[in-house]
């Protein structure tokens, strides 16, 4: 059984099919593309497998259960993560506030009780923390953890994207454009660390 099932995935907007009729399957531990130019509907799969965009036919499902038209945190927590085309969410923000504060926005545990110190969130943040720790160690920036994310190169910063999906320890890694605005050095150090999760975490 693949670990990831789409059939018949349709999108439309208005009169126009971004996504039409679109089957496949993706199994674990396997790296898969999908490639089209610009306007595609690429992103458009990703958002619909996401619960961002519902399709408007079709079905997914993943590990055998339907999960067509989850909202996102409920897709996060089946462990289902993203990787978005853009750089870090909050670039004002250390690489460690960034893991912290993406696990509490993948799996909605509360972001703004966590960033105003609530008593829960309190009790949760030794956790938090080391596990947010350790994914920045996982892809290489275990050194950056107090680094302010805008003040990280281009590279640095779509590893951090990385490991904000990392800690919600997802089953299926989604790549949105992983590579977009990176130099060749960049793009290697990328392939090399992606090889290295589906060793690592069988991702």
């Amino acid at each position: 059984m693949a670990l990831l099932e789409a059939r018949g995935l349709t999108k439309v907007f208005g009169g126009l099919t971004a996504v039409g009729d679109l089957d496949f399957d993706v199994n674990e531990r396997e790296i898969l593309g999908i490639i089209g130019p610009n306007g595609a509907g690429k992103s458009t799969v990703f958002n619909m497998v996401c619960g961002t965009v519902k399709p408007t036919r079709g079905t997914l499902t993943y590990q055998g259960k339907d999960i067509t038209g989850l909202p996102p945190h409920h897709v996060a927590r089946k462990g289902i993560a993203r990787v978005f085309q853009g750089n870090v969410l909050f670039p004002g923000s250390t690489a460690l506030e960034n893991v912290l504060m993406g696990m509490h926005l993948h799996t909605q545990l509360g972001v703004f009780s966590f960033l105003l110190g609530g008593r829960r969130a309190r009790r949760r943040e030794r956790a938090l923390e080391l596990r947010a720790r350790e994914m920045l160690e996982l892809v290489g920036l275990g050194g950056e953890a107090s680094t302010v994310a805008s003040d990280l190169p281009h590279g640095n910063q779509r590893h951090l994207c990385l490991a904000v999906a990392l800690a919600v320890e997802p089953k299926l890694l989604l790549l949105d454009e992983p590579v977009t605005g990176m130099n060749a050095e960049e793009v290697s150090e990328m392939l090399e660390t992606i090889r290295m999760l589906r060793r690592e975490k069988g991702l």
